[in-house]
């Protein structure tokens, strides 16, 4: 069967519809616009950085881990914004610094083991993302990370927030659902007392 193809003539109301899906999807973004970015000197484009690192900071999620994601234009899909799809690997990125920056808390073999599964370690169980505002290029995002207490008995939540430099904003919030994994079993496993430890000290509730 033979895909049908658009006469040229068509071409115009089918881009009108894309401008009118995206407009509709920009109705909550604020006044300034994402390409503001790129209008700016370095010195301003760096005050926005560590402002919005404050920010990030002041809502609860862990100073030392937060990941920098500079925006491409190769993200962008056919609606002219940032695929859904990457988000999640964003936010997977930030996962795996939250790991090596909590791991700095753990003994030296475990420290490996945490960072290379090979021992008692963690593992994504499910993620869910919440979409609040599309983003553009250029734009630099702060995904920051933050587990959530009290922790279950071999499982915790990991709250993401992705920050639009750019809009001064939390453009996207997500949810992980992380269980603790024997890589020599292959089975989960009862969070170890120093893991638990360090993820109580990165949520900044006191520890037993």
């Amino acid at each position: 069967m033979r895909a049908a193809r658009l006469a040229p003539r068509q071409w115009p109301s089918v881009m009108s519809t894309v401008r009118t899906g995206q407009a509709a999807m920009s109705t909550s973004a604020p006044a300034r616009s994402s390409n503001a970015l790129g209008q700016l000197g370095d010195e301003e484009t760096a005050q926005r950085l560590v402002d919005a690192k404050a920010e990030m900071v002041r809502l609860g999620y862990h100073a030392p881990s937060l990941w920098t994601q500079v925006i491409c234009w190769g993200d962008h899909d056919q609606f002219q914004h940032v695929n859904n799809v990457h988000f999640v690997r964003f936010i997977e990125s930030a996962r795996m610094r939250f790991a090596e920056k909590i791991a700095l808390d753990l003994p030296p073999e475990r420290q490996a083991d945490m960072l290379r599964g090979k021992g008692m370690s963690f593992i994504l169980h499910s993620i869910n993302v919440r979409y609040k505002r599309p983003v553009v290029y250029p734009d630099t995002l702060l995904v920051g990370s933050r587990p959530v207490v009290p922790l279950g008995d071999d499982r915790f939540s990991l709250q993401s927030g992705l920050y639009s430099v750019a809009q001064g904003a939390i453009v996207a919030t997500g949810e992980q659902i992380n269980v603790t994994y024997d890589y020599r079993t292959l089975k989960k496993a009862p969070i170890p007392p120093d893991f638990r430890h360090a993820l109580e000290k990165a949520a900044g509730a006191p520890s037993a």
